[in-house]
């Protein structure tokens, strides 16, 4: 029987992340796939990802489940001293110990840096990821629900009260500047949300583009 082994990954794995993130997210509802593009900024380009806290599980050579975690600088700063971790793994190969590998050096990397919880985001009440999560002892905290348009119905409108004007700002191209007073009404808006911290106008002009 092949053995699994497990590396902390480059730059040049970046197209295998991105196929086993969206194989292992494709019996997801709604998902849409990722782009090799999108992967990069969330990780190699963005400053608060460190590959040594991220590993890829490798079986016969080929890469097939992804994980780690994320110890964000937004999140220190506003002392909120918790992790994100993250594990995806191919369906054909779930269930032979990887998703349980990446998981226990996820969380053994967190305690090496002495932070006090994780956080882990799955898309279903109900599945493999869910149930990884419950046996290692996560709370199921907080939902999320997606709605999506059927397109058979005419979607309704709202009305701007008169006495809002509105300005057309086209997201994808607007300046810092302008990105910045956006941000600055996003942080306000979800300041007493669950375990909100700020976000950082770096982070959010990578969101942006």
């Amino acid at each position: 029987m092949s053995k699994v082994s497990y590396r902390n990954p480059t730059e040049v794995d970046i197209k295998h992340i991105t196929d086993v993130i969206n194989s292992s997210k494709k019996e997801i509802p709604h998902y849409q796939k990722e782009r090799e593009e999108v992967i990069r900024a969330w990780t190699f380009d963005d400053s608060d990802f460190n590959p040594n806290n991220y590993w890829v599980a490798t079986l016969n050579d080929k890469i097939v489940g992804y994980g780690g975690a994320r110890i964000s600088k937004c999140r220190k700063n506003a002392e909120t001293n918790g992790g994100l971790i993250t594990i995806e793994v191919v369906p054909e190969h779930r269930g032979n110990s990887i998703e349980h590998g990446l998981m226990e050096l996820a969380i053994s990397h967190l305690k090496s840096k002495y932070i006090e919880f994780a956080r882990q985001y799955t898309s279903q009440t109900v599945g493999w990821k869910h149930d990884l999560a419950m046996g290692y002892g996560f709370e199921d905290v907080r939902h999320y629900y997606t709605m999506s348009w059927n397109k058979q119905n005419k979607m309704n409108y709202f009305e701007v009260p008169s006495n809002i004007s509105l300005e057309y700002h086209n997201f994808k191209t607007v300046d810092k500047k302008i990105a910045a007073l956006f941000l600055d009404v996003l942080n306000e808006t979800f300041s007493e949300s669950f375990n909100h911290s700020n976000t950082s106008l770096e982070t959010f002009m990578k969101w942006k583009d």
